[in-house]
């Protein structure tokens, strides 16, 4: 996943790139290849950057999952989602924020 997520983090931002440097104003072949190479690095370095993140952002989501369930075990409802993601885990609606429930 990590692959094909540079691989099209990187790709589509050359290709775009290209086009539009080759297409959108007259440039000669090295003008067009040297801003093309350059914005492939820098896809490859911001998309590096981003997707590192990935993992430690699931890992935190994942935790407060954990401790939305172990609380609400408790008897205490004190979500750290979203409403959103409330409703998708099914809190149900008689519950209110900070209220203790059953």
């Amino acid at each position: 996943m990590k692959f094909f997520g540079v691989l099209v983090c990187v790709g589509i931002p050359t290709l775009v790139g290209f086009l539009i440097i080759k297409y959108g104003r007259d440039a000669s072949e090295y003008e067009a290849s040297y801003a093309t190479v350059s914005i492939f690095f820098l896809s490859i370095l911001m998309s590096g950057i981003i997707i590192s993140m990935v993992p430690e952002v699931l890992s935190c989501v994942f935790i407060f999952y954990c401790f939305d369930k172990k609380f609400k075990s408790m008897g205490i409802f004190v979500p750290n989602s979203p409403p959103a993601i409330q409703e998708f885990l099914h809190y149900g609606d008689n519950n209110i924020r900070g209220q203790v429930g059953t």
